[in-house]
């Protein structure tokens, strides 16, 4: 999906240097960790791409309801983490410069943090199981391994009651 599947799309970001890669769209500065810089229910999708294992565990459920506070009801929050038992993910985290301060979240933990948050209707799926080559070629076997806790990432799916 692109731009043109959405009537407008926007950002935030606790980083200003982040903010600069952005030009031409509409971003935030979100200047607390806990608090997302948009009003009460402006949003019907929100998605966390890999931000919650830079997030402290102490924040992570005031962060998650300020997602939820953002949200129209029957909207949808999608968060995408890099999987724990995944020992190639672990490797790839433990060499990054930028996950020095990482924690990563099993997402059994992020399911539950959603749930504590008042979110509904939790799905969950692994996928990267293979490099990103293979995996164009064999999305079959992707697919089908989507419930398997071992591939590279993992998706939790919250929905808002409508």
């Amino acid at each position: 999906m692109g731009r043109a599947e959405f009537a407008s799309a926007s950002g935030c970001d606790v980083s200003p240097a982040s903010l600069k890669y952005c030009a031409g769209m509409s971003v935030r500065q979100q200047k607390q960790a806990d608090r997302i810089p948009f009003d009460a229910q402006s949003f019907d999708l929100v998605t966390a791409a890999c931000v919650y294992h830079h997030v402290a565990v102490s924040e992570r459920l005031r962060l998650t309801r300020s997602v939820h506070k953002v949200l129209r009801p029957g909207g949808l929050f999608a968060v995408f983490e890099h999987n724990p038992w995944n020992p190639v993910t672990r490797a790839i985290v433990r060499r990054c410069p930028m996950d020095v301060n990482a924690t990563l979240m099993r997402s059994s933990e992020c399911a539950a943090l959603l749930t504590q948050a008042g979110f509904i209707r939790i799905s969950l799926d692994y996928f990267l199981f293979l490099p990103e080559a293979a995996g164009r070629k064999m999305a079959g076997v992707e697919n089908w391994l989507r419930w398997l806790p071992l591939g590279g990432q993992y998706a939790v799916l919250g929905e808002i009651a409508a």
